[in-house]
Formats: structure tokens, sequence, C-alpha cells
């Protein structure tokens, strides 16, 4: 599945609908044109304080890592990416959150009500994620677990900022975790 995921980037950045780097997902984002945001795992704390206030609306993932995020678009780091709304923003949307649920990291309230026809894939075409949440957002569980489920050494059980980020453990994965293209 994580393996899905940064070809799904990759596709993105091939067909023009990804752009790459802080400032160009700042203009992005106060553009309007972003379906999805991508934030490395290993992001910075004060960037992404910065950048979730203009994610209004917007899916934020946060379960690659920036190596991950980088291979993907050419580099050997990337942190920051935006897809442009459309079809494939939906399509790495849903992937990604399967990759969040693989990860353990799941909606600490439930999903997101299905609408439309991909009522199995738990994605929301015709409104915002969590949109019948109170602030718009749909909320995530913060923690990140191994595999075995055992909360990461130092993880706090308080709720995510954002609660529409998907999110995931910075680099625990087990051997198998790339070939679980479903």
């Amino acid at each position: 599945m994580r393996r899905r995921c940064v070809d799904g980037l990759g596709l993105a950045r091939r067909a023009g609908a990804l752009v790459v780097g802080f400032d160009k997902v700042v203009d992005a984002l106060q553009h309007g044109q972003v379906g999805l945001l991508i934030m490395a795992a290993d992001s910075s704390d004060g960037q992404r304080r910065r950048l979730l206030p203009l994610a209004e609306g917007v899916s934020v993932a946060t379960c690659l890592s920036r190596d991950e995020v980088g291979g993907a678009v050419g580099r050997e780091e990337a942190t920051y990416a935006a897809v442009s709304a459309g079809t494939l923003a939906l399509r790495l949307e849903r992937d990604l959150r399967r990759l969040a649920g693989i990860l353990g990291d799941v909606p600490s309230e439930g999903p997101a009500e299905p609408v439309g026809e991909d009522e199995d894939a738990g994605l929301s075409s015709a409104k915002p994620l969590g949109a019948d949440a109170e602030d718009g957002h749909l909320p995530m569980a913060s923690q990140r677990v191994e595999p075995d489920g055992q909360p990461l050494a130092g993880e706090s059980d308080e709720p995510a900022q954002s609660a529409r980020m998907l999110t995931g453990p910075d680099g625990a994965r087990s051997e198998n975790e790339d070939d679980d293209a479903a």
C-alpha cells in the first residue's frame, strides 16, 4: 500500500497536478487549488502549524516520510506537496487513508460518512471529509503505534491539532507492508 501511495504521487507529478516545496504549497493553498496536502511524517511542527490554517477544507496526509515523498517527485527528500483538486487527489487520498488504517491510525470518532458510489472506500466525494464535525474536520487519532498495536515511545494520547490528518508512524512498518497493494 505504501508503494501504491508513492506511485500515486509520482503519477500526480507526471500529470502536472503536484506542487512540491513549502512556498509553492502555500501559494497553491492560498489560491484554493489543492485537493490533498501531503506533509511528511517527519516534517517540522512549526511549518505544520503555518500550513494547517491555510488547508481549511483540504485533506491532509502525514503517513509518508520525507524520503518517500522525495522519491516520488525525483528528489532526495521532499517535506511538503500538494495535489490539485480532482480525481487524482481523490484516488491518492483513498490510498493514503487505507495506508493510515494499515498503520493503525484510524478516525477517533469513526470514518467520514461515505457519499456517492465510492462507499466501500469510506470517502466523501460530495462534501468535505468530516463536514458533519463541528469544526468541519474529521477527527483522527494522533497516537502512532507499533505494528503490534503498542504506542510508540514518547507518544501522547492527546487528539491531533488538525482532525483531518491521515497519519502513520515514522518508519515503523513491517517488511510486507509495501506488498499490500489492494
